[in-house]
């Protein structure tokens, strides 16, 4: 099929001076498992469960979880020039609906998550919504079991980022570790970067010849294999299925993933390669495949 361009812009003047294309820090990494219980907001159960762990930090993924209640934002135009984005009006959906999808990227120090989840109706219908949501505001109606990535030796900070002007999730280094004891990368990609370029270049620099990928963020709208677009360029996105092969001829960065914009379009695909810039941010887990 061929693909066809749309008129999105390859990148989108930022408020603040450009900075690094993408800051990465090595970790180890384990995973592990445990129930997200019913009635209690999803915040505090997640901190609870990390704070026995004695995690750095986590990347925590679940899926078919039965929603009580649920608060969430989507993109929005910027009241003022001091940001390119905005966050909407709140949003809410309850009893009936589920978690289709959802990934939180779980930050060091006093507990602060960043969460992007699909929402689908309880009888399994296609996804109706999409955003980011407010975990301290949500509870399950049922207990489900979750799987979770945890960090040993780096953590993703909440810093001030000067160009963007938000407040966003950087890795930062706990523990020094080796290249043998690496086998996971967290990694933010700045503003107009193309998404899979850092990924690509991280796993050619610890000669990784496979590795999965695993996160959220925010795309200058996005261009699918299909040849469908979202013509949007305020959007935020999961990544429900990430794979690097540097095994062939040639790599691949194969990046599925479910995308909502400003007005509440929600689509999903696979992300056409090299024709996707970042618009705030990307949270991304690099893990190596043995």
């Amino acid at each position: 099929m061929t693909v066809v361009k749309h008129p999105l812009p390859s990148q989108i003047q930022q408020p603040g001076p450009t900075g690094a294309p993408y800051i990465a820090a090595p970790t180890s990494v384990e995973d592990f498992e445990f129930i997200l219980p019913a009635g209690v907001p999803i915040a505090a159960a997640i901190a609870q469960e990390l704070a026995t762990r004695q995690y750095a930090g986590a990347y925590v993924y679940f899926s078919q979880a039965a929603i009580a209640a649920a608060d969430y934002v989507i993109p929005e135009i910027a009241p003022t020039a001091e940001h390119v984005a905005w966050y909407s009006q709140l949003h809410h959906t309850g009893s009936g609906s589920q978690f289709e999808h959802a990934g939180i990227i779980c930050g060091s120090g006093d507990p602060y998550y960043h969460c992007h989840a699909s929402v689908t109706a309880a009888n399994g219908q296609p996804a109706a919504v999409m955003g980011h949501f407010l975990l301290d505001k949500s509870t399950l109606s049922q207990p489900v079991c979750i799987k979770a990535l945890g960090f040993r030796d780096a953590f993703f900070k909440r810093i001030n980022d000067p160009q963007t002007g938000f407040k966003l999730f950087c890795p930062e280094i706990q523990n020094r570790i080796n290249v043998q004891q690496t086998d996971a990368i967290l990694l933010r990609i700045a503003p107009n970067i193309e998404v899979s370029q850092p990924i690509l270049e991280l796993c050619q620099k610890y000669q990784w010849r496979k590795a999965s990928v695993h996160g959220i963020g925010s795309l200058i709208g996005a261009h699918f294999t299909d040849g469908s677009c979202l013509n949007n360029f305020m959007t935020e996105f999961l990544i429900t299925d990430g794979k690097v092969d540097l095994t062939g001829d040639s790599t691949t960065c194969q990046l599925d993933i479910v995308i909502v914009s400003a007005g509440g379009q929600l689509m999903r695909g696979t992300l056409q390669p090299h024709a996707n810039p970042v618009l705030i941010t990307c949270e991304f887990i690099i893990r190596k495949i043995n």
